[in-house]
């Protein structure tokens, strides 16, 4: 397979492009996959608490696929969003030179065939930057991202990726030949979650064709796995790197993030994911699915958060599906802020605060496993605290847009109708 990335890249660095002195283009940024109306409101959320609460100066760019109506953004959206987010570019992919040697992303003038998975993948292939940090718009960062492009495991692996809380095996890999690097529920790999991934790009040139390759087959690649998820890791193997696919190695997968108003456990809302960071804090916030969990720019509602389910089993998790509209929780599972303080960096010390153990085959990985049918601990989250701060800012960046469009109707407008 022709490795064209990698002639574009060493072609700009024999031109002098490669480095960030002397006004040469940044070689670090973050790339939001974020086009259409509803898309381009949560990625203007996460990008104000990025810039004006965590202080993140990475560069950032949003890109969309402009020749598809369900994914352009219109002309009075983007000048709002150059205007009150500093140091961002808006790229629209479908202007983009196309490798020739590729099959088309979408056949021309077939908008009805439209696939976000396979544009935020063309993103990641032509993305700006040596190492991108990919983010879906409603993948909100927790904290300043910047330090895991400095991470052991990126500077040796090149690639950072984050697990789904989904452990069934995915057929993919045998389907295209390669190794199936699954061993069994309790063992893993859990499967891929790509609502956000760091890559170097100029280290692995050669898995970005592959991964493009993959995603444009995708009446195939998608039948056996779900989506673009897998298809980095397939993409690594068939590549020859299947060793330096590095996925965030936390003692379980993602956490569920709550909200509850009055107390009412039996009936908590689900917000999406929450995913750590290798130290095992909190990283981003993922209002991946349905029900409500993105912020929706044709209605006022905030998106408050309560508590945090942490880190259920994908054993467990296909046993009490937690990922739907609401979750149950018993009573005696909720920890209380005022007994054990939650927040985005003391996981631990709020487990031993609430003396619920860590040590293997006991309490908390009893009960994530789901051997005795325990549940995993709930923890309140407190006023004052980081998690709740970050929350606060979002609602208050939200509240900003929504000003903006009753001023602005078209702000944040989809042209098909119904924004999400």
């Amino acid at each position: 397979m022709r490795h064209i990335i990698k002639e574009r890249l060493a072609a700009e660095q024999q031109g002098g492009k490669g480095g960030q002195q002397g006004g040469q283009r940044p070689t670090r940024g973050i790339v939001l996959a974020a086009g259409g109306g509803a898309y381009a409101a949560n990625a203007f959320v996460n990008l104000w608490v990025l810039r004006r609460h965590l202080n993140c100066t990475l560069p950032a760019v949003i890109m969309y696929w402009g020749a598809s109506q369900l994914d352009a953004i219109n002309s009075s959206t983007q000048a709002f969003l150059t205007k009150h987010i500093a140091d961002l570019q808006l790229i629209d992919a479908s202007q983009l030179p196309y490798p020739g040697h590729h099959r088309w992303l979408f056949p021309p003038g077939k908008e009805d065939m439209f696939n976000g998975w396979k544009v935020k993948m063309f993103a990641l292939y032509a993305a700006p930057f040596d190492e991108v940090l990919i983010l879906d718009g409603d993948s909100a960062p927790l904290q300043d991202p910047a330090p895991l492009f400095g991470h052991p495991a990126f500077r040796r692996h090149g690639v950072m990726a984050w697990p789904d809380n989904l452990c069934e095996r995915v057929m993919l890999y045998r389907q295209v030949g390669v190794e199936d690097p699954w061993r069994g529920e309790r063992y893993g790999p859990w499967q891929a979650e790509t609502g956000q991934l760091l890559l170097n790009r100029r280290m692995h040139p050669d898995v970005l064709e592959w991964l493009l390759f993959l995603n444009t087959h995708d009446e195939f690649t998608y039948y056996y796995s779900y989506g673009d998820k897998d298809t980095l890791q397939a993409a690594f193997q068939l590549a020859g790197k299947a060793a330096q696919f590095y996925q965030a190695r936390v003692p379980q997968p993602m956490s569920v993030p709550l909200y509850t108003p009055k107390r009412q456990f039996w009936a908590m809302r689900v917000l999406g994911f929450l995913q750590h960071a290798p130290d095992l804090s909190l990283a981003f916030l993922h209002r991946a699915g349905p029900f409500g969990r993105k912020y929706d720019p044709g209605e006022d509602e905030a998106k408050p958060l309560s508590h945090v389910l942490l880190q259920p089993s994908c054993q467990w998790t296909s046993k009490r599906a937690p990922f739907g509209p609401t979750v149950s929780v018993p009573r005696h599972a909720v920890h209380p802020a005022k007994r054990c303080r939650f927040d985005l960096g003391n996981v631990s010390a709020a487990l031993a605060a609430c003396d619920v153990p860590e040590t293997p085959g006991k309490g908390l990985q009893k009960g994530l496993l789901g051997d005795a049918g325990a549940y995993p601990p709930v923890f309140e989250v407190g006023e004052g605290t980081a998690l709740a701060e970050l929350q606060r800012q979002s609602d208050a960046a939200f509240a900003f847009l929504r000003a903006a469009k009753r001023r602005d109707a078209s702000l944040f407008h989809d042209e098909e109708g119904g924004q999400l």
